[in-house]
């Protein structure tokens, strides 16, 4: 924070290029301030790219939503939103995957396309859709990061299993139905939903710590 205002204080009050500045307290100064100071510059570099980014890929999907007024169910099977962020993602990973700027090449190529399409075409949304899974399964596979709900969906489907499986334990080792004061039907039907509700509460937990990591695709 110090840092950053102490770099911008001096750009402005030299007049001189951040450029300049690095070079000064680097190689003149060559102390760990200048270090500091040429990382918080890199840092605000990127920081800005990541904004104007950002504000391309909204701007490209404004102007379309504009020009071509989509009907509603058009606009839901398009999922824009989910496109917006994983155009984020992309612009991340960019400069370390080579996959990434590949996709990065399609997304631009499809949006044009779209631009260009009179209303709307069957073609260009089945190539936006398989480019969708594609760069989907792409984060997920090889920067690890994880979709909505993911662990929540996991989870409630293994307590579900396990306690069906429960029920079903307590119902052989009490002689069957001798010793038990409720019906199967019935004991199956809590342990099942108890399973449940027990594995979507703690997938809810995980996907909460998910986001607040920023290893969530969308």
């Amino acid at each position: 924070m110090i840092v950053g205002m102490i770099a911008e204080m001096v750009t402005e009050m030299t007049g001189e290029t951040e450029d300049k500045v690095i070079e000064y307290f680097i190689f003149e100064k060559a102390n760990y301030f200048g270090l500091f100071l040429y990382l918080e510059i890199l840092n605000g570099k990127f920081r800005k790219t990541m904004n104007m980014e950002k504000l391309y890929w909204e701007n490209e999907i404004e102007e379309l939503l504009e020009d071509k007024k989509y009907k509603a169910m058009q606009l839901r099977s398009f999922r824009f939103d989910r496109f917006l962020k994983m155009a984020e993602r992309v612009e991340a990973f960019e400069g370390s995957c080579r996959s990434c700027g590949e996709h990065k090449n399609e997304m631009i190529s499809i949006l044009t396309q779209l631009k260009n399409d009179n209303g709307f075409s069957d073609h260009t949304f089945q190539r936006y859709l398989l480019l969708f899974r594609n760069l989907a399964h792409h984060l997920k596979k090889d920067h690890h990061l994880i979709l909505p709900h993911y662990f929540s969906s996991k989870y409630s489907f293994v307590g579900m299993i396990l306690g069906l499986l429960i029920s079903y334990l307590l119902w052989l080792v009490s002689g069957k139905t001798k010793n038990l004061a409720i019906d199967i039907k019935l004991l199956i039907m809590i342990g099942t939903f108890a399973g449940l509700a027990i594995g979507r509460i703690y997938g809810n937990r995980k996907d909460k710590q998910v986001v607040k990591s920023g290893k969530r695709i969308y």
